[in-house]
């Protein structure tokens, strides 16, 4: 009971703090005021935002490994600079076979060349 209270409490306060970031950067245009001023603010209001989600939810963010440079490069190597599935050469992406959310590595067999397009149309299957 005194969970949700806090719950709805924080969900509360980030809504306020939000909704007065978006004011603020409407007045902000208005009054001539430099837009880096204000998205500077709003980037603050935001992390601030998701740092209390993480905290009423009791959920971590992932800490999601980087491709290596030369892994990647080598994937495009491999694939010959071109799409695996298409055959373009713009727009490349390295993909994950098997996504890491599932289980899968950042390992050679695991990467395959798509580029943008073809990418997105698989989605996280």
């Amino acid at each position: 009971m005194i969970r949700e209270t806090i719950r709805k409490r924080l969900s509360s306060k980030i809504a306020f703090i939000t909704k007065a970031a978006r004011k603020t950067a409407r007045t902000a245009n208005k009054s001539g005021r430099t837009v880096s001023k204000v998205a500077k603010g709003i980037l603050k209001t935001h992390k601030f935002g998701k740092d209390m989600k993480y905290l009423y939810h009791d959920i971590k963010p992932t800490k999601r490994k980087q491709t290596p440079k030369s892994v990647r490069e080598a994937v495009f190597k491999r694939d010959n600079y071109c799409c695996v599935k298409c055959g373009s050469t713009k727009n490349l992406e390295v993909d994950h076979k098997v996504s890491l959310a599932k289980g899968g590595t950042n390992k050679m067999a695991n990467l395959q060349t798509l580029c943008q397009d073809c990418n997105r149309r698989k989605g996280a299957n």
